[in-house]
C-alpha cells in the first residue's frame, strides 16, 4: 500500500511537470514554426515509456523529463532573443554644460531663469521632451532656441551660453566641428523616451510585404538607440511569385523628412528620429507603404555573413577599402570573383572613394553582399539559422513577429529559386544648406524624377506579380 502512495505520488508530479513542459515545447514550436509537429511530443513519450521501459517507469520518467527540460531551454533562449529584437526603441538627448562648472552637477543644481538652448523647433526630442522634462523636475528656464544642435554648441564655445541640449557626445557632425567637446563638457542629464515597437500582422506566407533594410555603425550596447543610417535598402518581396525587387537609396539623397516636419534632409539623417519616420519618409518618397523594418550594426553584419560560412563576390575593378575600424588600405582586392568574410565584405560594401560614382558603387555593392547573403544561406540550411541567432540578439533590431522571422527565414532556405533584382535611385549631386543639422553647402544627391518614376513602376509591378 506504501509503495503504490509513493509510486500514485510519484505519478502525480511526473504528470504535472510533463503538463507543464509540454505547454513549453508548444511554445517553442510555435517559434520555430514547427507546431503541427506538436502531437508528436506526447505520442513519442507514450512509445518511450510503454515500448523501451516498460517496467523501469522512474527511469523512463526521468529520461522524458529531462528531453522535455533541453527542449524547454531551447524556447525559453529563443524567446528571449526574439523578444529583445523587438522589444523597443529609444529616444536620448543629454544635458550638458562646462566641465569646469563645479556648481552644477545635475539639472537640479541649475538655477531658475537660467538660459538653456534648445534646439529644432518641431522636433520632439530636440524641443518637446526637453521641455517636459525640465517642467516635471519644477525648474523654470529661459530657453533659447536654435536651428540645430551645433549652432548651439558654437554658441557655448563663445561663451553666449552655458546649457545646452545635444543628441550625443558622438554625434558625428558635432564631432566634425568640435573635436574636442567630448573633452570640454559633462552631462548633468539624460533625457529619454522609449518607443514600443509596432508589428504589422502581414500573412508574409502569401502577402507582398516590403521591408527597409538600414545599416549602422552603433555598437552593439547602443543597437537600441536611433542613429544615422549608413545603408538604406528597400527591399519589396512577393512570397507567391518568389520575387524579390530591391532599391538602394543613396546615403545621401535629398528627401523629406518625415520627423522633421517634412522638411528637406539626407536620408541618413532621418533615422536619428527613429524607425518609424524613417519607414514613412522612404515610403513616402516611392509612394509604398512599408511594413518592416531592419536594423544591423556593424558587429551583425559581419558575424551573420561569418555565420554562412562568407560569402562570394564578383569585384568591381580593382580596389583598396577600410575596415570596421576605419583603419584604411587594409583590404585590397582585384576585380573578378572573390570569397570574402564578414569583415572583407563590411569594407567592400562601405567603400565608395575609390570608386567614380561613389555612393552609387557603393549602393550597387550592398545589393551585391545581401544577394550573396542569400544565396549562401540558402546553401547553409538550419545550422546556419542556429548560428544565426546568436549573431541578432546584440546586433540586429527589426519589428517582424516571432512567427513572421521563421517564415521569412523558410522563404530565404527554400529550394525553389527566388528571382532577386535591383535597381539604384538615381540623382544629380550638388551643395545644399540644412539649417537644422547645422550643415551649410553639404553635398546631397537631388532625386531623378525619371529614375523615381521607374522605380515606383517596378516596385508595383512586383506588387502585381
Amino acid at each position: 500500500k506504501n509503495n503504490k502512495k509513493k509510486r500514485s505520488k510519484f505519478n502525480k508530479i511526473v504528470i504535472f511537470i510533463a503538463i507543464i513542459e509540454f505547454i513549453t515545447i508548444a511554445y517553442t514550436l510555435r517559434i520555430l514554426g514547427l507546431f503541427e509537429f506538436i502531437l508528436l511530443v506526447p505520442l513519442g513519450a507514450f512509445i518511450l515509456k510503454k515500448l523501451i521501459f516498460r517496467k523501469k517507469r522512474i527511469i523512463s520518467s526521468v529520461i522524458i523529463i529531462t528531453i522535455y527540460l533541453l527542449i524547454t531551454m531551447i524556447g525559453i533562449r529563443l524567446n528571449s532573443i526574439f523578444t529583445s529584437l523587438n522589444n523597443k526603441e529609444i529616444q536620448t538627448v543629454y544635458v550638458v554644460t562646462s566641465k569646469d562648472n563645479d556648481a552644477v552637477n545635475k539639472v537640479t543644481d541649475i538655477n531658475d531663469g537660467e538660459v538653456i538652448a534648445l534646439a529644432q523647433k518641431g522636433s520632439e526630442l530636440g524641443y518637446d521632451l526637453p521641455k517636459k522634462y525640465f517642467a516635471k523636475k519644477h525648474k523654470d528656464f529661459d530657453y533659447k532656441l536654435y536651428d540645430s544642435y551645433v549652432d548651439s554648441v558654437k554658441d557655448f564655445y563663445d561663451g553666449d551660453i552655458k546649457y545646452l541640449i545635444v543628441p550625443s557626445l558622438d554625434d558625428e557632425i558635432i564631432n566634425e566641428q568640435f573635436p574636442n567637446v567630448k573633452n570640454d563638457v559633462k552631462i548633468i542629464g539624460k533625457i529619454r523616451k522609449i518607443h514600443k515597437v509596432i508589428n504589422p500582422a502581414t500573412n508574409i506566407k502569401k502577402q507582398v510585404f516590403s521591408v527597409l533594410v538600414t545599416g549602422t555603425d552603433t555598437r552593439s550596447d547602443m543597437i537600441d538607440q536611433n542613429s544615422r543610417s549608413d545603408a538604406i535598402l528597400l527591399l519589396t518581396i512577393n512570397p507567391k511569385t518568389r520575387e524579390v525587387y530591391e532599391v538602394s537609396v543613396p546615403r545621401d539623397a535629398y528627401i523629406e523628412n518625415t520627423g522633421m516636419n517634412n522638411q528637406k534632409d539626407k536620408a541618413t539623417h532621418i533615422s536619428s528620429n527613429g524607425m518609424q519616420p524613417m519607414l514613412d519618409s522612404i515610403g513616402k518618397l516611392f509612394d509604398t507603404k512599408i511594413d518592416y523594418y531592419i536594423k544591423i550594426n556593424f558587429s551583425g553584419f559581419i558575424n551573420a555573413i561569418d555565420a554562412v560560412g562568407g560569402i562570394d563576390i564578383d569585384v568591381e575593378g580593382p580596389f583598396c577599402g577600410q575596415n570596421e575600424f576605419d583603419q584604411k588600405g587594409v583590404y585590397c582586392y582585384d576585380a573578378g570573383p572573390t570569397h570574402m568574410n564578414g569583415s572583407q565584405a563590411l569594407s567592400y560594401a562601405r567603400e565608395r572613394h575609390a570608386f567614380s560614382d561613389g555612393d552609387y558603387a557603393r549602393a550597387r555593392h550592398q545589393s551585391d553582399v545581401i544577394q550573396s547573403f542569400l544565396k549562401a544561406l540558402n546553401n547553409s540550411g538550419i545550422l546556419a539559422y542556429n548560428r544565426l541567432l546568436g549573431v541578432l540578439q546584440e546586433n540586429v533590431r527589426t519589428n517582424f513577429k516571432q512567427n513572421q522571422l521563421n517564415d521569412l527565414f523558410k522563404l530565404a532556405t527554400n529550394d525553389q529559386q527566388i528571382n532577386i533584382t535591383s535597381d539604384v535611385l538615381e540623382g544629380n549631386g550638388t551643395l545644399v544648406d540644412i539649417p537644422m543639422w547645422g550643415l551649410y553647402g553639404t553635398s546631397v544627391q537631388i532625386i531623378d524624377e525619371t529614375s523615381l518614376d521607374s522605380l515606383k513602376g517596378k516596385i508595383d509591378a512586383i506588387k502585381i506579380g
